[in-house]
């Protein structure tokens, strides 16, 4: 069993206004998984499920609708041997060698796939095909990228990218191929405070005029 292909998992957590409710609260895991065996291939996966009042509304705007992905980033470093990327269809990619998305130094960049419209991924459902390969055999864990049709955020996830010297140097952990590891977590939070301030100005309005 190859033990360097992982599973990543964050958490989007976020409090939203409603037509039905003051405050509901909805939770987004994501994931993005390698689900090639080849140590030399990466395909991810990547899914967001939802917890919580799913079908309710954000601002008179379905959850369903809001969070469809658009865009996934991966982080692309100089020496990576990384070559053969392609996409799901409807989507295309591009290598943004000087777009440090992540912070990780003067030689990262990242691997950028955007949907067209229509072809977003909706939420609870599974894409792959995210794919590229690369002449090392080694792995790192590293941060990834979903942007919604709503927000885009950073996650602390630990898909696997090849472990090039650059990679290492940016201080990225080495996946070890003798132990299944843990996969990270992450909670995110802030996608509610919008939401707040609606319910709070609201109430104001309302007192005021009872006033």
């Amino acid at each position: 069993m190859n033990t360097r292909k992982l599973c990543s998992t964050a958490l989007l957590f976020s409090a939203l206004t409603s037509s039905h409710i003051a405050q509901a609260f909805v939770a987004l895991p994501v994931t993005a998984v390698d689900i090639d065996t080849n140590p030399n291939n990466y395909n991810y996966e990547i899914k967001t499920d939802c917890i919580g009042f799913c079908l309710d509304t954000m601002g008179g705007i379905e959850i369903p609708t809001l969070y469809k992905a658009n865009h996934f980033y991966i982080p692309y470093f100089t020496g990576s041997g990384i070559s053969n990327i392609s996409s799901p269809t409807g989507w295309s990619h591009t290598v943004e060698i000087t777009n440090d998305v992540f912070g990780l130094g003067p030689n990262a960049g990242v691997i950028h796939w955007e949907a067209a419209i229509g072809y977003e991924l909706d939420l609870y459902t599974s894409l792959s095909g995210f794919f590229y390969t690369s002449t090392i055999n080694s792995s790192v864990k590293a941060p990834f990228r979903l942007q919604y049709s709503y927000d885009g955020r950073s996650l602390d996830g630990d898909p696997p990218i090849p472990a090039s010297p650059n990679a290492l140097a940016a201080g990225l952990q080495s996946i070890s191929t003798t132990s299944v590891p843990i996969p990270a977590s992450t909670w995110l939070f802030g996608l509610g405070l919008v939401g707040m301030s609606v319910v709070r100005k609201r109430r104001d309005r309302k007192e005021w005029k009872n006033g």
